[in-house]
């Protein structure tokens, strides 16, 4: 089997659950951004101790559960469950209580590592953004909304901590 199917010369692209829809449609913008975040989050690895790698590896296996879900919105296999959005919150509050974080406003750029997660961090606002419009006209599962909130809270105190070892 090809790579390419041809299907999408149209300007049309097939959801998991077979519906064909235009690939302007907000659903393809927010699993693009979502798609994008994983990527940015893989960049973020490469330069991370075990520590942060571990987080990232889950948060990217969780990221592709999202997408799933936004895909195919009737399958509960794709549904997040709250206890990761705790894991994540858990995460943000054990690295704030590690360090003394600076409270004004930041300039990406200290550290390549902060940039890397403040990169990721910006492209998860688009894709919280993109989650809110897609919620509006259809359905969006609200634990991963929390997550994808969390997740740039979770991407920002991780570049500040970054900063802050550097």
């Amino acid at each position: 089997m090809n790579i390419y199917t041809k299907n999408g010369d149209q300007g049309n692209s097939t959801l998991i659950n077979g519906k064909q829809i235009p690939k302007y449609d907000e659903r393809f913008h927010l699993l693009g951004s979502i798609d994008e975040l994983t990527s940015q989050i893989g960049m973020v690895k490469i330069k991370s101790d075990h520590r942060l790698q571990a987080n990232l590896t889950h948060i990217q296996k969780l990221l592709m559960t999202i997408m799933a879900s936004v895909a195919d919105t009737t399958n509960p296999d794709y549904l997040l469950d709250e206890t990761e959005v705790t894991w994540l919150e858990q995460q943000i509050d054990q690295i704030e209580q590690s360090f003394p974080r600076k409270k004004e406003f930041i300039l990406p750029g200290e550290t390549e590592l902060s940039t890397r997660l403040d990169v990721a961090r910006t492209v998860c606002r688009r894709a919280e953004r993109w989650m809110a419009a897609v919620n509006s006209k259809y359905h969006v599962d609200q634990t991963s909304m929390k997550f994808i909130n969390r997740l740039s809270d979770y991407l920002y105190i991780e570049g500040r901590y970054a900063d802050y070892l550097d």
